[in-house]
């Protein structure tokens, strides 16, 4: 019976290695790493006569692409037996180990990690490690959505940042986001003779250059102030009062009953609002809306942006023939169908299959197109509400009466 192999994988950077880590590199026939790591582990004294001893062992590569092909081809050629594997830091804080989990069981990866340069880094700053929210931006084309939102919702935010990502990059869009008031930390080269530490606000950081490699550290004394549920209608962008009522998406919210993670479907989005408050309530639910009208996609994908959730993804195309592209919700809430009703309820019976969908009306006629076909499918609760809001007459107040709308809930 073949062997499975073992991959070991060494973390490195702030401390020496242990004398058994020392016996295991010596014992191992192959030990790839990356080319920065390498220049990492050459730069460093504590490490020379290990180096020594292991160079000819040595298998250095540029990308994560050739990292896996290298380690196939080792792997391929060993038949069997162990490889080891040399990276910066915890190789499981975003690194190499992450992706090895996802290619080889726990039985076949045996992980040596050193600190990461974040736990480095907070200890530096006396910030507790464990009050951290971590992002990494390595190759990440669209960062500031998912910025802002955790910005906002976090005392403490760190981000691992690449070549693009830059610490200037990321403090130009809190600046352009008016977020003045954040404490700005830069850890630089830590850990090596060119380490640095920054700090400032904002305005102050922008003027400086970091080099690279470097993590920054956002302290925002403001966290955690913004709604992730309330928001009125004049907050959002819509066009021609195309967007659910204030009091209504209360309602439909609270009949979707959503889970803290799950998928939901929102057809016929309009402006968005029932997605962006949905997406505001939990990080974790991915809220997908679809729309047909190219016009208001782009009202969504401004309103996405101005209340910063990254977990909302927008959906150019016509119910039902788009849903297919979907992954399986568990909630799913209609508010236009297009004239394609049927259509779009039997996809969601016969095909979706969610736990809960809500549906809004306003003509009686949908309405009852939509009881006739769910009634033995499910189980159905109805309710219109009808809003009457005080508006000025002279000295004294009269309510107005908003259109009435009806609201179904199929419970599957």
């Amino acid at each position: 019976m073949k062997t499975k192999p073992k991959i070991h994988v060494f973390g490195f950077g702030f401390k020496p290695f242990r004398p058994d880590e020392i016996t295991l590199l010596k014992k191992l026939s192959h030990i790839i790493l990356f080319k920065g790591a390498f220049k990492g582990l050459s730069s460093k004294e504590m490490y020379q006569d290990i180096l020594r001893d292991i160079s000819e062992k040595i298998r250095v590569v540029e990308n994560k692409t050739e990292f896996f092909k290298e380690l196939e081809k080792v792997l391929y050629e060993m038949g069997e037996g162990e490889v080891g594997v040399l990276a910066t830091g915890d190789p499981l804080v975003f690194g190499i180990a992450v992706e090895l989990k996802k290619s080889f069981s726990e039985a076949e990866l045996d992980i040596h990690p050193d600190l990461s340069s974040l736990q480095v880094l907070c200890a530096k700053l006396g910030i507790p490690f464990t009050e951290v929210k971590v992002l990494s931006f390595h190759g990440r084309p669209k960062v500031r959505t998912v910025l802002l939102g955790e910005v906002r919702d976090n005392r403490y935010l760190a981000i691992f940042t690449d070549y693009r990502n830059t610490p200037n990059q990321i403090i130009e869009t809190l600046l352009e986001a008016n977020l003045k008031e954040v404490k700005i930390y830069v850890g630089e080269c830590l850990g090596t003779l060119e380490e640095k530490l920054h700090q400032g606000s904002p305005e102050v950081m922008i003027e400086r250059t970091y080099k690279y490699p470097n993590l920054v550290l956002i302290e925002n004394p403001n966290w955690g102030e913004r709604a992730i549920l309330g928001r009125r209608v004049e907050e959002f962008e819509h066009r021609a009062n195309l967007i659910t009522k204030d009091e209504v998406r209360g309602i439909v919210l609270h009949k979707l009953a959503p889970p803290i993670r799950g998928v939901i479907w929102d057809i016929g989005a309009g402006s968005g609002s029932i997605s962006v408050e949905l997406a505001s309530l939990s990080k974790d639910l991915q809220v997908y809306a679809v729309e047909k009208n190219l016009e208001l996609v782009q009202v969504i994908e401004k309103n996405k942006e101005r209340f910063a959730v990254p977990n909302l993804e927008i959906l150019h195309g016509e119910a039902p023939l788009a849903l297919k592209e979907l992954p399986k919700p568990d909630r799913i809430f209609i508010g236009g169908s297009g004239g394609k009703l049927l259509d779009i309820l039997k996809y969601v019976y016969e095909k979706a299959c969610p736990k809960i969908l809500v549906a809004t009306f306003v003509i009686f006629n949908h309405l009852q197109l939509a009881v006739k076909y769910l009634e033995d499918k499910s189980e159905l609760e109805l309710i219109q509400v009808q809003v009457n809001r005080a508006r000025a007459l002279s000295r004294d107040l009269y309510f107005k009466a908003e259109n009435p709308i009806f609201i179904l809930k199929a419970t599957f």
